[in-house]
């Protein structure tokens, strides 16, 4: 992120950003803390932050939220 401000990229810099914001939000109320363990990082996990994003901010997500967590994995679920 800090590249894109450096190199005056400042939407895509602000767009990261809040998408970083909102998954530590989604992390600390789905955990209680800020951090999980990298195994939990799963696809059903990041579809279950799109939807908390949807309930939560009204589905306002960022450009970034938006296209890194609509599935494009092999796993056919999308």
């Amino acid at each position: 992120m800090k590249g894109y401000k450096r190199r005056g990229q400042i939407e895509n810099f602000r767009s990261y950003r809040t998408t970083c914001r909102k998954f530590t939000a989604f992390i600390e109320e789905t955990y209680g803390r800020e951090e999980v363990p990298f195994g939990a990082l799963e696809a059903e996990l990041f579809r279950e932050f799109r939807t908390y994003c949807y309930e939560k901010w009204g589905g306002s997500t960022s450009a970034a939220s938006a296209s890194c967590l609509s599935c494009t994995c092999s796993c056919g679920t999308r």
